[in-house]
């Protein structure tokens, strides 16, 4: 649901949003959840205004009950953006915790300890090395500067899906002897469905990253090339999932023997891949 815009980004709010603000009302926790998501829209917004400033248009940012989403016209082009977008949100938390810690210290009477706390559970649950939260996106970046994208996403997505799992089994646990906590089950549920979610957009995000490659190529700017060599059996989806997402790459094609009898570029493949499916051979391709 679109609130408004603030230039070409559009500001929406997940319908639940509405229900969670009704029970909140209906249970007198009104002010808490409000304040719970202010902490939560700055820092989602930190996201949006950093990835501005380093050049990535945001089409939108959408709230929901448990986080939010910035969406970027783009995907990163490098890992240290990636890192840079991802620690905006908790550093902005931490931040506000540390102004309003400061405040109180002058003005205890204020009514801001919840805020306080709020600031401080979601800098420091956003922190954790797992996908989908902002540390895990940071651990990623870190992670893909000495492996492939492709295995950093993996690793922390299923990082992300044994802690849901943690979450869950201990919620479970409580709700037997007889405390219910919300949160638990929520995050149990989400972190899982989100960290799927980061290992089924992989092949997508691969696509899009060699599409703009092409962009960058197009504008006379210079990147950086990476060549490896694979043996010509190898089927072409599976030299796909090789490819580093920040350069450019290049095959070189060997036969049996090591000898080089080709050579094609991630183009190429993605064209032989579209015409023949993925099941081909990279020796086929040339």
């Amino acid at each position: 649901m679109r609130l408004f815009c603030i230039g070409k980004t559009q500001i929406r709010l997940h319908p639940l949003l509405i229900v969670v603000f009704v029970g909140a009302g209906l249970l007198g926790l009104l002010k808490e959840i409000a304040l719970a998501f202010l902490a939560l829209s700055l820092h989602e917004f930190s996201h949006a205004i950093v990835a501005h400033a380093l050049g990535y248009g945001v089409d939108s940012v959408e709230l929901l009950p448990f986080g939010g989403v910035a969406k970027l016209s783009k995907q990163t082009r490098s890992p240290l953006a990636d890192f840079l977008i991802a620690a905006s949100g908790p550093l902005c938390s931490l931040s506000i915790a540390g102004g309003v810690a400061v405040a109180l210290l002058y003005w205890p009477n204020l009514p801001l300890d919840y805020f306080l706390r709020a600031n401080m559970i979601l800098a420091l649950f956003n922190l954790l090395p797992v996908l989908p939260l902002d540390g895990g996106r940071m651990t990623r970046a870190v992670l893909s500067k000495a492996i492939r994208l492709r295995t950093a996403t993996l690793i922390t997505a299923w990082a992300g899906i044994v802690l849901g799992a943690v979450l869950l089994g201990f919620a479970v646990y409580l709700a037997m002897l007889g405390a219910f906590n919300p949160f638990l089950w929520m995050m149990g549920v989400f972190l899982p469905l989100c960290a799927l979610k980061e290992m089924r957009t992989l092949p997508q995000a691969q696509v899009t990253s060699i599409l703009q490659r092409r962009e960058t190529l197009a504008r006379g700017e210079p990147i950086a090339m990476r060549q490896f060599v694979v043996q010509k059996n190898m089927q072409a989806y599976i030299a796909l999932r090789q490819l580093s997402a920040s350069v450019y790459n290049l095959l070189l094609i060997v036969d049996d023997d090591l000898r080089v009898i080709g050579q094609l570029d991630e183009g190429r493949l993605m064209e032989g891949i579209a015409q023949k499916g993925q099941e081909v051979t990279v020796g086929e391709l040339i």
